[in-house]
C-alpha cells in the first residue's frame, strides 16, 4: 500500500464524516448528544464492531 492510497482512503473518510453535519446539522447535533449519554461498554462494543467490519471489508476488497 502506498502513501497515496492511504491518504486517499483518509480523505474519503473525512469527506464521508463531514456529510452528515453538512446536510443536517441539527440531526448531527442530536446524534452527538445521544452518543454522549451512551455507556462506555456500548461505545467500546460499537468501536470494536466498526474495526472488525472495516477489517473484513478491507480483506474482501484487497484480498
Amino acid at each position: 500500500m502506498s502513501w497515496e492510497e492511504l491518504l486517499t482512503g483518509f480523505a474519503i473518510a473525512v469527506i464521508l464524516e463531514g456529510l452528515h453535519p453538512l446536510i443536517s446539522p441539527n440531526s448531527w447535533r442530536e446524534s452527538v448528544i445521544s452518543i454522549l449519554h451512551k455507556s462506555d461498554k456500548f461505545l467500546f462494543t460499537l468501536g470494536l464492531l466498526s474495526v472488525i467490519s472495516g477489517c473484513i471489508m478491507l480483506y474482501l476488497v484487497r484480498g
